[in-house]
């Protein structure tokens, strides 16, 4: 199974590199249209910089469904590490 980023997910993983490569980078803030892929962002900013650069991340949602829509992502077997879809 195989899947594209979408530019702003593509363009987080770009921010992600900056940051390893030292770039003073201290916040990642995404404005993306409903159903645009947001939810796969805390994947990407996890797998990429913890625990390099960071232990936690902090991802803001308006309501709980979202919140609980990222966390499902984490659980999602197109994600798997294995793959190496999005991987530095």
């Amino acid at each position: 199974m195989s899947f594209t980023l979408r530019k702003h997910q593509r363009e987080t993983v770009e921010v992600c590199r900056e940051i390893l490569e030292g770039k003073p980078i201290r916040e990642i803030i995404l404005s993306v249209t409903p159903g645009g892929g947001k939810s796969f962002v805390p994947v990407i900013i996890a797998e990429n910089l913890i625990p390099a650069i960071v232990e936690k991340i902090c991802w803001v949602v308006p309501r709980n469904s979202l919140k609980y829509q990222g966390e499902g992502e984490f659980c999602d077997p197109r994600w798997n590490k294995e793959h190496d879809y999005y991987s530095i």
